[in-house]
């Protein structure tokens, strides 16, 4: 089981047919050499980059920061670079919000082009990359989160997202 658990770390896995993939940032950084899946769009919700953000040839890359204790308020009042930094003048150890409504905008436009072909990835595609792709689908197709987690972890067995995080997404999806 901890080969196929490190084996899973490695891959890119399938979650919509044709359109929305999950992996971990081995799988973005690979995309220089080799793209055999067509990948038009890295959404990297790592706390770093493996793409850094814009165009690499056919591919769109976006970061948006994800620290992956659990403890972002990932689902809360989106806020910009500069709203986050004035907050952490006054305290710091604020936490960004908002990142979600960040990566809907880019999963938006991502999937507003014809023939898209979107990977999300963090660090191991285990927890901030899946909580992304679960409140995506909550959203897009009217899931509950047990349905979603189970759509996902039977693509993907490894994922796991913070208790804190499927509860942001109960409570705000």
């Amino acid at each position: 089981a901890a080969i196929q658990a490190k084996q899973l770390h490695l891959e890119v896995s399938e979650i919509i047919p044709g359109s929305l993939y999950l992996g971990a940032a081995n799988a973005a950084r690979g995309l220089a050499k080799e793209n055999h899946l067509g990948i038009t769009h890295v959404l990297n919700v790592s706390d770093l980059f493996a793409l850094a953000p814009g165009r690499h040839g056919k591919v769109v890359a976006e970061w948006v920061p994800m620290a992956d204790d659990g403890l972002d308020n990932v689902f809360g009042p989106e806020q910009t670079a500069e709203e986050f930094e004035a907050a952490r003048k006054i305290n710091p150890e604020c936490r960004p919000s908002g990142a979600y409504w960040r990566c809907k905008e880019f999963l938006e436009a991502a999937f507003a082009e014809q023939s898209s072909r979107v990977l999300v990835h963090c660090a191991l595609g285990v927890n901030r990359s899946a909580t992304i792709v679960l409140a995506w689908l909550m959203e897009t197709r009217g899931w509950s989160l047990a349905q979603a987690l189970q759509h996902v972890q039977n693509r993907r067995s490894i994922v796991h997202p913070a208790e804190k995080l499927k509860a942001n997404m109960s409570s705000c999806m």
